[in-house]
């Protein structure tokens, strides 16, 4: 604990420096009146010594020549270290002291045996009760009538309350210091004029701009930031004149080439004294210098990454109109030579057929099974090339509804069978008609299909509520099912997990609802297992209506 004390050494006065003490000699009086004895007057005067003790320090205290103390007066609030007669008899420097070190007290008796005044001597002790004492002690030499020195007289006080107000108070700044250390990088203060009347920082060698000397006597506004507007100062201003804090407040000065040259970021509140009137401000600042430049890069960066992403999109819708361009040009050409194909298969087969051997007559079929197969690839080429242009036009559909038809129309192109239908009632959802019922077609297309051979076949579409709380709609079937190993093959265009001979198709169906799912912002996927049926579900982002 003594290792914080200011070591302040003791004062030593020149020889024409007095510090007043109380004399003992006798005061004179008037000797007129005779009924006063000198018993009296010595009685009298002791009064007024003890008197001048009470009012004027907490103790007088005399030592011999020796430098042993032979007389110790304390006024009535004195708290004593020790009882007076084990204080007396003994030099001070022989008695047990905390403060000041050997070096302190060695200079102490140096001026003393040197007859010069003491002022201002600190000294501390631990009483009998292990406390830690402060004292002030303040003397000068007395002298007999002759001339001999006889010793050294003075006044002390009791300064115990005063250094452990100044330990507090030492403790108190280190704490603010650090407060500061850790939560800010500055601490100011400004008066009633709102003029910086204190800076308390660790290193201001870019916050706020200036030093704390350039600092001080100006205003927030006569700093000079790049960032703010008159109109945010206005604002700002009007915000301290009624007198609210305020937090974030970030101004920022710039380089010459337009980099940042500083950056802070102040937070403060209003200060009242005693008799709640307005004193001023006080607040914490930050140095977000490396901050905002860092931003400043970042929104370089994005807007470089913007315009390269611009002008990649830009290339890319050409490509891709090219590709689109491309695909039908390509589709509407194959047309023509495939109908002459078909067309001329068609009239071998009619006019020669009978003619033909088996093996030429089974070649025949076959090539006009592959025509008509091209055909409906190409059909699903140009659907998908148009669903991937056209925007959704979302509108409230009733997708229980567009299924019922849908499956009605599958019955009737094949009566003979016999399909267990479930569709549960009332589903709707936000979604562009013509384009939903392309999924539906695909998904009950897909499932009519694949239960050809169930001997019980059975078909459901229907919707639940995720884990997440979004709506899933899922059609569900019975038949051959599908190895999930293969599920990353099911919705690219002509991949196909069962030949065209077993079921056929082209293999562009799933594709196309993808593609259509996507563009309402949803999620399409299935989950199957051979021979155990198949179900795939569908999401779709909510519309206004579901908002």
């Amino acid at each position: 604990e003594m290792d914080s004390v200011p070591r302040r050494q003791v004062g030593f006065a020149r020889a024409h420096d007095r510090i007043p003490v109380p004399s003992l000699r006798p005061i004179e009086h008037d000797m007129s009146n005779a009924e006063q004895s000198p018993n009296d007057e010595l009685r009298a005067s002791e009064e007024r010594f003890r008197s001048l003790i009470e009012l004027s320090t907490d103790y007088y205290w005399e030592t011999d020549a020796e430098h042993r103390k032979t007389r110790f007066e304390h006024n009535s609030k004195y708290r004593l270290m020790r009882p007076v007669p084990e204080q007396l008899g003994t030099p001070r420097w022989d008695r047990p002291n905390v403060y000041p070190d050997a070096a302190g007290w060695a200079a102490y008796r140096a001026a003393v045996e040197a007859r010069k005044p003491i002022v201002d001597f600190e000294y501390a002790r631990l009483n009998s009760a292990g406390e830690l004492c402060w004292r002030s002690i303040s003397g000068e030499p007395f002298y007999s009538a002759s001339g001999e020195f006889l010793g050294y007289r003075g006044v002390g006080r009791d300064i115990t309350e005063r250094k452990e107000a100044e330990r507090r108070l030492r403790e108190s700044e280190a704490r603010f210091r650090t407060l500061i250390e850790l939560t800010s990088d500055w601490y100011w203060e400004q008066d009633a004029e709102l003029r910086f009347s204190r800076v308390e920082s660790r290193n201001l060698s870019r916050q706020e701009l200036d030093p704390p000397s350039e600092l001080l006597g100006k205003r927030r506004w006569e700093i000079g930031y790049d960032n703010v507007t008159e109109a945010e100062w206005e604002a700002h201003k009007r915000l301290l004149e009624r007198r609210e804090p305020f937090r974030g407040f970030i101004g920022i000065q710039h380089n010459p080439n337009g980099g940042v040259r500083s950056a802070s970021e102040v937070s403060g509140e209003p200060i009242f004294d005693a008799g709640g009137r307005f004193a001023g401000y006080r607040g914490v600042g930050r140095d977000i210098t490396d901050r905002v430049a860092a931003e400043r890069r970042v929104r370089e960066f994005n807007a470089e990454l913007e315009a390269r992403i611009a002008e990649r999109t830009s290339e890319l819708q050409g490509a891709i109109a090219e590709l689109e361009s491309f695909t039908t040009s390509v589709a509407h050409d194959l047309r023509a030579p495939l109908r002459s194909v078909a067309g001329f298969g068609q009239m071998l087969q009619e006019d020669y057929g009978e003619s033909l051997p088996p093996a030429g007559r089974d070649y025949l079929r076959r090539m006009l099974l592959a025509s008509d197969r091209m055909t409906s690839m190409i059909d699903g080429l140009l659907e998908l090339s148009r669903l991937s242009r056209k925007e959704p036009r979302r509108s409230r559909v009733n997708l229980s509804a567009l299924a019922a038809e849908i499956l009605v129309r599958l019955q009737e192109v094949e009566p003979e069978r016999r399909v267990q239908l479930s569709i549960q009632a009332g589903i709707e959802a936000d979604c562009d008609p013509s384009l939903i019922v392309v999924v539906l077609e695909n998904l009950l297309g897909n499932a009519w299909k694949y239960t050809a051979r169930a001997t019980r076949a059975e078909i459901a579409f229907g919707g639940r509520d995720s884990d997440a709380g979004e709506s899933v709609f899922f059609v569900r079937d019975n038949g051959v099912g599908f190895d999930m190993r293969y599920v990353s093959k099911l919705f690219t265009a002509f991949q196909r997990l069962h030949s065209a001979d077993e079921f056929p198709g082209t293999g562009i169906g799933l594709s196309t609802a993808r593609k259509v799912i996507q563009r309402h912002g949803g999620r399409i996927w299935g989950e199957s297992r051979p021979g155990d049926g198949a179900v795939f579900c569908f999401t779709l982002e909510p519309g206004p209506s579901a908002r």
